[in-house]
């Protein structure tokens, strides 16, 4: 008999006694009201979703074509456009820290309050993020939200969050979660919302549909005032308080005409004062970036078993910022910080094919080219001077001497295939996909899945996948930092999960439990150099992660709906070969985290209260469980108009995030790190349609 000692077999009994608890559980008799009614069309958009309509649901994130969840080979979580209009959330943090499995905290280390996604226990996760299937993504930096800091949720039909590795379908990136943005294609209102601090959002949305073709056009522009900080820690000792002004807007056009689709995407930012790069400068700090994206699409049907898929894609992300220098710089009243362009060009290619009843066949080919034309420091100074020379107003310094990353070309040419086997109770899904990069080494993405239905109600899935991280230029680049070193040697990151899943559906509940096991080798990370005070990024770290979620919708009534997540990890172990500067990646991680959605309705009105829940960080001892609630409350004048309240942390409650690397700063041995976010906001708006 294996002995129950050990880490390993303890983990075993661990998971199998959460399973078998959590089966059992579902099996207990719920109390229910009767079917939950379809939808009211004269207050569309208020009203509960059917449970049988959950299995129904289509997704196209885990094969590129429409398929049922329920027929999905992967493990995956689907908010649709009337939930996201209940809860009053407005960006996509906001929502993803309400999905099973995902943690959401933000980075104002590496810039201004940029989130980070803390995925199945691997910290700040580079998860591939998508705009109607064409990813966001840079190949500069690990964070997707660096250069899209508001992502807005007001233009979104349906969000899929597909967690598991995706590099057999998408190649880079895909490693522990892929996001779907499915953008509304049919709208025609304009949205009015003020709320304390000076907050304000006008968005307009307005389309045209036929049958054969059609246009859209969606506009959004936010802004506040900014929440006001005291006692904020600072290591040059320059001030103790400060605020987070910041304003934003999206625009988003999109047309298609017979088999041809055209988009533009461009959303920009704009956030002054507070924390940039770890330093507080109020009238100094600023960080301005954006994101546009434009793509052409040609999707033929080229028989009635054969489809195809054609996009050419342009993404440009830019980022202009600056932040004090402190008492410690070279020249008094330094600012300095980055002026920044990386593009990217990008071609796919997509095939469809129902063999027959048993058997859908896909392929494609995918090609990318990218590259940082700027990368230049912007300063008041030129610091190669001795004294440093006084420019005046900050001035782009675009020479070799101040470019911080090399310039160079990225390409990558990636196929992919896959099969999906159908049986009368069963489903297997064989897959793979094979990468070229000019900089890295090649790597081959292999993926397998089987579903299977023990009845109409219930099933089991199984997924084996593998993905890969692709290095970020500017880990590999680096140039002209004598503290941080560049490594064109890196190779990517590999992530191996398997997982394992229970769904059941009935008239009283949807539930579902995944248990997973992820190991990841060759993390990039910094490591000191034989240099005092120098690091260099190196492949250098390994992860263990073993944990559960389970998701469960409850119709309480006609009138109420509960919705649920948890999860759990169970074992997060990480080691690297090197040592390291700063605390280890596992440690920014909540090892508890759930969230909630509470909605009810009643005559026109309709009433909504979330919130998300975590354990402490442990690089944050001096803060315990957070619980940050948000509600809304809207009521329906007629078909057209409505108006809502909401409050946003509605319990006041103070939670911190942690700064990464360095912190921001120390007091003796101690590492300050807690970074606070937002407390109470309320806001009240107007939504009319027409």
């Amino acid at each position: 008999m294996p002995d129950s000692s050990t880490p390993t077999s303890r983990y075993a009994v661990a998971i199998k006694t959460l399973l078998f608890s959590c089966l059992n559980a579902l099996t207990l008799t719920t109390a229910h009201g009767d079917d939950l009614p379809l939808f009211n069309e004269q207050f569309d958009s208020l009203l509960t979703v059917p449970i049988e309509a959950l299995m129904n649901r289509h997704v196209t994130v885990a094969s590129r074509y429409d398929q049922r969840l329920s027929d999905a080979p992967a493990t995956i979580t689907v908010i649709g456009r009337q939930q996201i209009a209940k809860m009053g959330l407005d960006n996509l943090p906001e929502l993803l820290a309400r999905i099973p499995g995902i943690q959401v905290d933000y980075d104002s280390k590496t810039a201004n309050r940029v989130p980070a996604f803390n995925v199945r226990g691997q910290y700040n996760a580079q998860v591939l993020i998508l705009l109607d299937g064409e990813p966001i993504n840079d190949q500069v930096n690990p964070k997707p939200m660096i250069f899209a800091h508001h992502l807005s949720l007001h233009n979104l039909e349906r969000v899929e969050v597909m967690r598991g590795p995706g590099s057999s379908i998408y190649g880079n990136s895909a490693s522990v979660a892929i996001i779907n943005l499915i953008t509304r294609s049919q709208m025609n209102e304009v949205q009015l919302e003020a709320g304390e601090h000076g907050a304000r959002r006008i968005a307009l949305g307005l389309s045209r549909e036929q049958r054969d073709r059609g246009v859209s056009l969606f506009f959004e522009g936010i802004g506040d005032d900014g929440q006001r900080y005291t006692d904020l820690f600072d290591r040059y000792d320059q001030t103790t308080t400060s605020q987070d002004p910041n304003q934003a807007y999206t625009l988003h056009l999109k047309g298609r005409y017979q088999d041809f689709s055209a988009s533009l995407f461009h959303t920009r930012m704009k956030q002054e004062d507070f924390y940039l790069f770890g330093d507080l400068g109020n009238g100094d700090n600023y960080d301005e970036s954006a994101t546009s994206i434009l793509s052409l699409g040609y999707n033929p049907v080229l028989s009635d078993s054969l489809k195809a898929s054609f996009d050419l894609g342009y993404r440009r992300f830019e980022d202009e910022a600056q932040s004090l220098g402190g008492v410690f710089s070279p020249a008094p009243n330094l600012v300095i910080g980055p002026y920044f362009t990386h593009q990217i060009l990008s071609f796919n290619s997509h095939f469809a094919w129902d063999m027959n009843d048993t058997h859908t066949w896909s392929a494609g080919l995918a090609y990318e080219k990218s590259d940082s034309p700027d990368a230049f420091v912007m300063s008041n100074y030129d610091v190669r001077q001795q004294p440093p020379l006084y420019l005046g107003a900050s001035t782009v310094l675009d020479d070799p001497d101040f470019r911080f990353i090399t310039d160079v070309t990225r390409t990558n040419r990636g196929l992919f295939m896959q099969d999906e086997i159908s049986g009368h109770n069963w489903k297997l899904t064989l897959g793979g996909r094979y990468d070229s990069y000019n900089d890295s080494s090649n790597r081959f993405s292999p993926k397998v899945s089987a579903i299977y239905w023990l009845d109409t109600s219930q099933q089991l899935k199984f997924h084996y996948g593998e993905a890969f991280q692709a290095p970020v230029m500017s880990r590999m680049y680096n140039d002209n930092n004598p503290q941080t070193l560049g490594n064109p040697e890196l190779q990517p990151a590999v992530v191996k999960t398997f997982d394992l899943g229970f769904s059941r559906f009935s008239d009283r509940y949807a539930a579902s439990i995944n248990l997973y096991h992820s190991e990841t080798e060759d993390i990039v990370m910094a490591v000191p150099t034989e240099l005092e005070g120098q690091l260099q990024f190196r492949n250098v770290g390994s992860q263990r992660t073993t944990g559960a979620e389970l998701e469960l919708t409850l119709p309480l009534s006609d009138q109420a709906t509960l919705r649920m997540n948890y999860q759990h990890i169970l074992a997060n172990d990480f080691s690297s070969s090197q040592p390291l500067d700063t605390a280890s990646p596992e440690e920014y991680v909540a090892k508890r985290v759930g969230s909630f959605d509470f909605n009810y309705h009643w005559n026109r009105w309709n009433f909504n209260l979330s919130g998300f829940l975590h354990s402490g960080n442990p690089v944050l001892p001096e803060q315990d469980t957070v619980a940050v609630f948000d509600t809304k409350i809207q009521y329906r004048y007629s078909p057209k108009l409505s108006a809502h309240f909401k409050i946003k942390n509605l319990l006041d409650t103070d939670w911190d995030s942690p700064a990464p690397g360095t912190g921001l700063g120390s007091e003796g041995d101690t590492v300050i790190r807690a970074t606070p976010n937002r407390n109470r906001w309320f806001y009240a708006g107007l939504n009319y349609q027409f």
